[in-house]
């Protein structure tokens, strides 16, 4: 495959990308039901399709300015990451872009603050950069199976 079509969404003002393939769907944010001792980053779950999604700020997560767009425009990226659900919160879904393979340069180690773990590359649309992350490895292991308790404990409530 020579090309590759991404999700193109805002945090922060700036503009990010994330491979189509990773995305299971894009939300309107519903009533988030907080989840109680767990990470800062973790907002809460919400139902998508009767499925209970935790769901991540990502800007909380890479610590950027915590000041989010018009609550109307925000979206939560769902995406299955082993064999659960995880929602990002996200300012606006954008686009999604078709992009040749050969446009994405290797990530650096850092962008923004942002660590090249979680970075697959860096491009340009409409003549603005564009980090392409890896929303797979947005959150260690110990976060998923943080993650992983908050689902099963809110299901638990919800089922009884």
């Amino acid at each position: 495959m020579t090309e590759e079509q991404f999700l193109i969404f805002r945090l922060a003002g700036q503009l990010y990308g994330a491979s189509a393939l990773q995305i299971d769907s894009i939300e309107r944010p519903t009533t988030l039901v907080p989840v109680p001792h767990t990470l800062s980053f973790i907002k809460g779950v919400v139902t998508v399709r009767n499925t209970v999604v935790p769901v991540v700020d990502l800007m909380e997560r890479f610590d950027l300015n915590n000041v989010h767009s018009d609550p109307r425009l925000q979206r939560v990226v769902v995406v299955k990451m082993n064999q659960t659900q995880v929602g990002f919160l996200v300012d606006t879904a954008e686009d999604v872009l078709t992009l040749p393979k050969t446009d994405i340069l290797p990530a650096p180690a850092m962008v923004g603050g942002i660590q090249a773990i979680y970075l697959r590359g860096i491009a340009t649309w409409n003549n603005q950069p564009l980090v392409i992350l890896d929303l797979t490895h947005i959150l260690n292991e110990t976060e998923r199976r943080q993650l992983d308790v908050a689902q099963r404990v809110v299901e638990k409530e919800f089922s009884s």
